[in-house]
């Protein structure tokens, strides 16, 4: 293998790794572009200067070519969306195995050279070679620039500056703890106000030595006003370190140090002028007010959120007066007026058209943010008036806002039945029930941390008995819930509040893919004849169904204590036009329940709230819930013993009910009173001698008969 200190041509300008790589010849590219990214990453943490931890990431892309590899600088505000140096192959032309693959393999740093910091292997396998990077250690420049006073009079005409600088390493070695600086100071390089006096230029240049400790260095700049008073001179001071690690691939400067290029390299400060003030120092009385601020806001009724402040001054004029917004939950602004900008979440805005505000002037000012990924329970505004010179009363020059933070949710929550009415006709008298629910929000708000409670009536007792008589098997549940392209966690308790189960489950292969639910249409539960709402009672139900009241069965886990349920939780962040989706299954067993019910309405039941509103106050529910209703149908015909049993009763009743007849003499007719009745009221004839004797035999025999009976 070939080794070398480093590659780098003698064209090409060299960095470093913080504190740690030594590399060649960067350049910035979009991370988009980056070819074959990933290949091989190193990554190395260490304290940097500022005592923080920092990651910094090597990423080869050995096929770029004959290879390169991509190196991003971590801070404390994460790595950067792009690298900061680029290593490429030290040589262009192809190897006689083809491609060099420079970056196939990065070391993970090791302290090759004894200097401290870990250096770079970077191995080349189609080139045979592995190039070793040697590191440099890395130094912060930090510099100031202050003026003797932030604000002057018209007619003053000499102020001094001051430039303060110092050095932050991790190095050890006191010749890198010492490093020169290259410093230029340019003041008012536009309007050209002011100068430095001996040079009479607005701009100077000098060498300085800097160290761990604060160095300062002074300079007295002479003041010529030129009528611009109301913009401020600009002070800059740009630094850079004098000394400049060599291009050379043989030479390695043991006392050099490089910079971070993300670095800031220079720092700028204003002088402003006062005027018509009794002192040197204007003393104004600013007053911030608040005008029409709601105390509350309603999470998702409104993209943005609008204040408008009123500035009032009632004491000397208030020079460069700036109103400065921000929020403590940091949000955007959604608007900035021509006279703000925004530094960091905080908008500063010039008042008064940049003009002094004397006294009686009022400025109001309309402040917009963004609340679109809002949240929380409450908002702070902070607020704050300041200017060049000081306030006769601090106290009103700032305004906190307290903004209380409300959910507001429509919900709508629909299920039903797969299959409409479940006939049962045969034993064992089982078959898998289906329901299907959608839970969705129709908004405005977000609903963070909601708990989802569904309950599911699984046996039931009656009011004679405490024995507890199952409808199905809670080993037979299934529950699957998804809310856009994922799956939700359930939680299945039981009627002791016991976790008894856990969706989805870990062997359940469909729970690996989730269909979008922008392209998934979910079956229309049919509108059966059971479409009712919680709201229904079950009497209502059997009215309205025509089912038999004392051959009905209602399960109910709202309405009635007899009713044995488990309850399934779901955890969640509900957001408006977001569907929940919930499948419910199971099998249903009623060979065992020997009871003389017919019907089996079954409800389940819906519960829903938030952590910050147990009550559910803040969410209004429009149920559609449908029951499942089963016929439990037998065609069995009678045992032979009941119908013998059947008629001895029915022979029984009837011979009672003859004997009854019999004494209440239900059977005897006086057919001898109304034989007499009729012979006497006859006309009284001759008859022939043999019909007298057939007429008297007649009624003997009448007679006999009736004394018979």
């Amino acid at each position: 293998m070939t080794w070398a200190p480093y590659t780098c041509s003698s064209t090409r300008e060299c960095f470093s790794l913080r504190k740690r790589l030594f590399a060649c010849h960067w350049a910035i590219m979009p991370a988009s572009e980056l070819p074959f990214q990933g290949w091989a990453i190193l990554t190395t943490t260490d304290t940097m200067i500022s005592n923080t931890r920092s990651i910094d990431l090597a990423v080869a892309a050995p096929f770029e070519g004959n290879g390169a590899v991509f190196i991003f600088l971590g801070s404390k505000h994460g790595l950067p969306d792009q690298p900061s140096q680029r290593l490429d192959a030290p040589l262009r032309e192809p190897g006689p195995y083809g491609a060099h693959m420079f970056g196939h393999g990065l070391s993970r740093g090791s302290d090759i050279d004894g200097n401290g910091f870990n250096d770079l292997a970077i191995g080349a396998p189609g080139a045979e070679a592995v190039y070793l990077y040697r590191t440099y250690p890395v130094a912060k420049i930090h510099a100031t620039l202050k003026s003797q006073t932030r604000e002057i009079k018209p007619e003053r005409d000499m102020v001094t500056v001051t430039a303060c600088y110092w050095l932050n390493t991790t190095s050890q070695s006191m010749q890198v703890q010492h490093q020169q600086l290259t410093i230029r100071i340019v003041i008012d390089e536009v309007l050209k106000r002011v100068k430095f006096a001996p040079m009479n230029n607005s701009e100077v240049t000098f060498q300085a030595e800097a160290e761990l400790n604060e160095r300062c260095q002074e300079f007295r700049v002479q003041v010529r006003y030129t009528g611009a008073i109301l913009t401020p001179i600009d002070l800059q001071m740009h630094y850079q370190l004098a000394k400049k690690i060599p291009v050379s691939q043989q030479e390695f400067c043991e006392t050099c140090a490089v910079v971070d290029p993300m670095d800031p390299t220079y720092t700028t400060e204003k002088i402003h002028f006062i005027t018509g003030c009794a002192r040197n120092v204007c003393v104004s009385d600013l007053h911030l007010s608040t005008k029409d601020v709601n105390s509350s806001f309603t999470l998702g009724t409104n993209e943005s959120l609008s204040l408008t402040y009123e500035i009032t001054n009632s004491g000397e004029p208030a020079y460069v007066a700036q109103l400065n917004v921000t929020s403590s939950a940091r949000l955007p602004f959604s608007k900035v007026p021509e006279n703000c900008r925004v530094r960091e979440e905080v908008m500063m805005c010039d008042l008064n058209g940049k003009q002094a505000m004397t006294k009686g002037d009022i400025d109001s000012l309309t402040i917009t943010f963004d609340v679109t990924q809002l949240r929380g329970h409450s908002l702070t505004i902070e607020a704050a008036v300041s200017s060049a010179g000081i306030d006769q009363n601090p106290k009103d020059n700032r305004l906190s806002t307290l903004i209380s933070l409300k959910e507001y949710a429509e919900i709508d929550a629909s299920s039903g039945p797969a299959d409409g009415l479940l006939v049962l006709r045969e034993y064992p008298y089982s078959a898998e029930v289906s329901n299907s629910y959608e839970i969705k929000s129709h908004g405005p708000s977000i609903l963070d941390e909601l708990s989802l409670f569904v309950s599911i009536p699984i046996a039931y007792r009656t009011a004679e008995s405490a024995v507890i008589k199952p409808i199905f098997n809670l080993s037979s549940l299934q529950m699957q819930a998804s809310h856009g392209a994922h799956l939700l966690p359930i939680k299945l308790y039981d009627q002791d509040n016991t976790l008894a189960m856990e969706y989805p489950l870990e062997d359940a292969s469909h729970s690996e893919e989730i269909v979008s639910s922008e392209n998934r249409q979910r079956r229309e539960i049919k509108q059966d004849q059971y479409a009712i709402t919680p709201d229904v009672e079950s009497k209502d139900l059997l009215t309205q169904e025509d089912l038999s009241v004392n051959r009905t069965l209602v399960l109910s886990c709202q309405s009635s204590n007899l009713t044995i349920c488990v309850r399934a939780e779901m955890q969640l962040q509900l957001k408006p036009d977001q569907p929940i989706n919930l499948n419910i299954s199971f099998n249903v067993d009623l060979s065992n329940v020997v009871d003389l019910f017919k019907y089996f309405v079954i409800f389940t039941d819906l519960k829903m709230f938030t952590k910050r509103d147990p009550t559910s106050s803040s969410i209004v529910i429009k149920r559609n819930i449908k029951p499942n209703v089963i016929l439990k149908y037998s065609e069995t015909p009678l045992p032979i013993w009941y119908i013998i049993l059947a008629l001895i009763a029915g022979l029984l009743l009837l011979a009672a009910l003859t004997y009854v007849l019999y004494k209440l003499r239900f059977f005897k007719r006086a057919k001898r009173e109304e034989l007499q009745r009729l012979m006497e009221q006859s006309p009284k004839r001759e008859e022939p001698e043999e019909d007298r004797e057939g007429s008297q035999e007649e009624i003997s025999l009448e007679q006999e008969s009736y004394s018979d009976n």
